[in-house]
């Protein structure tokens, strides 16, 4: 389904657009905040999606958001990703998520054409 889609979205709180467009989309999972190390044994990836919903709830904190808290309340960016600009990328589907796709490589600022803040 890539090659039908051009455009992609990736989620992410407001606070990480800054070092997102001077440095890219690097493939992190969970660091740990107190440790600095990352706790998941899987490997580091970046997840991108054809839904704006769902990457307006990962920007909003996704899984990580406690129920009922300020979610609300979170500023988060949907990144807009040109899947055409990225030509050396291999992605992987998500098995949990219809269409929506993994790279481990990193999406370098040129390829997001568009912050939608949500």
């Amino acid at each position: 389904f890539i090659a039908e889609q051009q455009l992609m979205y990736h989620g992410t709180p407001a606070v990480n657009l800054k070092a997102i467009q001077k440095t890219g989309l690097k493939p992190i999972i969970g660091a740990n905040k107190e440790t600095g190390e990352d706790d998941d044994p899987r490997h580091p990836l970046v997840h991108l999606t054809k839904s704006k919903t769902v990457a307006k709830w990962y920007a909003k904190g996704g899984v990580n958001a406690k129920p009922f808290s300020h979610k609300r309340q979170i500023k988060g960016v949907v990144l807009v990703i040109d899947l055409d600009l990225l030509p050396n990328h291999r992605f992987k589907a998500d098995p949990h998520e219809h269409q929506a796709v993994y790279t481990d490589k990193v999406i370098p600022p040129d390829a997001i054409v568009d912050v939608i803040p949500v």
